[in-house]
Parts: C-alpha cells; sequence; structure tokens
C-alpha cells in the first residue's frame, strides 16, 4: 500500500477530481501546501505534517474571519462617525451660544476644522441614501432641504471651547453612502452663507 501511495503521491498526474477517499484527498492536500513552500515532506511524516498543516490553515481560516468581523465594525463606526460631526437630534437650542460650546466639547468637535451639522431625525437623514438624487459615485442628494449648521470654533482650554461663528440655511444636502445605504460622509453644502444662528 505503502509503495502505491507513494507513487501517487509524487505523481505529475495526481489531480483532484482522480483522488479517491479521504486519505488521498488530505496528502494531495498537504502536497499543494508543501508546494507551496518549496518543500516535500518525507513519506512518513506525512501524517503529522498533514496535521500541522491542517492546523495552520485553521488559524489562518480564523484570522480571516476576524478581519472580516473588524471590517463590519469599521463601517458600523463609519456611520457612528457621521452621526457625532454631522447630526444634530431632539430638542437641541440652536439659537445658544453656549448650548453650541458644550455640544462641541462633548463630542469632540471644537477648534479646526469647522464642523457642518444636518439638524434633523436620523431616521431622515438616513432616507437620503434611499430616496435621494443619486449623485456622482456613492452620493446622493436629499429630496428636501434641511437645516444645516456650519460652526467655527476655538479650543481654549481643555475644558473651554469659545464658538467664533455659526451660521445656519435651508438646503437640500447631500452626503456619501455605503453598501448599506447609512450616510457615512458629509459632502455638503460645506460653507453656508446665511443667517447667523442667534
Amino acid at each position: 500500500m505503502l509503495p502505491e501511495l507513494q507513487i501517487k503521491l509524487y505523481s505529475n498526474s495526481l489531480s483532484p477530481h482522480k483522488l479517491k477517499n479521504s486519505t488521498e484527498v488530505e496528502v494531495f492536500v498537504c502536497l499543494v501546501l508543501c508546494k507551496t513552500v518549496k518543500s516535500q515532506p518525507d513519506i512518513t511524516t506525512i501524517p503529522t505534517y498533514f496535521t500541522r498543516m491542517r492546523s495552520a490553515a485553521l488559524l489562518l481560516l480564523l484570522f480571516m474571519l476576524a478581519l472580516s468581523d473588524g471590517a463590519k465594525v469599521k463601517k458600523i463606526d463609519r456611520f457612528k462617525t457621521f452621526r457625532k460631526k454631522h447630526v444634530i437630534e431632539g430638542e437641541f437650542n440652536t439659537r445658544n451660544e453656549n448650548a453650541w460650546a458644550t455640544l462641541l466639547h462633548k463630542r469632540k468637535l471644537c477648534g479646526d476644522p469647522p464642523v457642518s451639522f444636518i439638524k434633523g431625525s436620523i431616521q431622515n437623514i438616513n432616507e437620503i441614501c434611499i430616496t435621494g438624487e443619486i449623485m456622482e459615485g456613492y452620493n446622493y442628494k436629499s429630496t428636501g432641504n434641511f437645516s444645516v449648521y456650519y460652526v467655527i470654533s476655538r479650543v481654549i482650554s481643555d475644558a473651554v471651547c469659545k464658538i467664533y461663528s455659526c451660521y445656519t440655511g435651508s438646503y437640500r444636502v447631500t452626503v456619501g453612502c455605503d453598501e448599506r445605504r447609512l450616510p457615512v460622509h458629509y459632502e455638503g453644502p460645506r460653507v453656508i452663507q446665511g443667517a447667523r444662528c442667534y
């Protein structure tokens, strides 16, 4: 049996569709992996060698799955980052300078660069990626207007954020969307020549 197997092992005619049982499959896989690293195992060490290679393949699979999960987390984080940087929800008082200073300080957005905010529910803003006008690439423009705020601020100290200017206007906004149709990037308008916030 071993001589026959040895002939099959080193035969150039060995291919996956000619394999008859699990042992031959394992040996074939082992040889493919061995060719990758440019080495041939001794016939007597194949079971041990294959076990090691199988362990290595399993580790590689786990590593790839971890990368896949990491990519999903990254996508989720991009949406969360967009929400943190560009969305104002609820009863926020946009006419109060102290409220702006507190918001920017809390979200760690005080200072350069200026920040553009869209006021509205996250559901309505998400809807831009579904019903909006398709622009270049993955950008979508809202069909209706949103209140947009353009805020320039400076860090005075670790605890103090100074608002230098705040302008607002009603605009159709453009956002970049990911493959899940969630907004992940604010495209515009970026500079607003509107009314002062307060």
